[in-house]
């Protein structure tokens, strides 16, 4: 279960150092800030949280 987590974690990491990379470039490209990155940026973030929201509780109901 923990390692499981800490794939999320690190595939989560390496998107973010990847939209980072790929905002500035298309920011230098276009001339203007990317926005579009930003959204995906925070989606990135939210879907593994509610993905480990909704196996904590999935776990929390088997145990019970």
């Amino acid at each position: 279960m923990k390692s499981f987590v800490q794939k999320i974690l690190a595939f989560n990491i390496i998107t973010i150092i990847v939209f980072i990379l790929i905002s500035g470039y298309v920011e230098e490209r276009v001339g203007y800030p990317l926005y579009f990155g930003t959204l995906l940026f925070i989606i990135m973030i939210e879907i593994p949280i509610i993905i480990l929201k909704y196996i904590k509780e999935k776990d929390d109901n088997d145990e019970e």
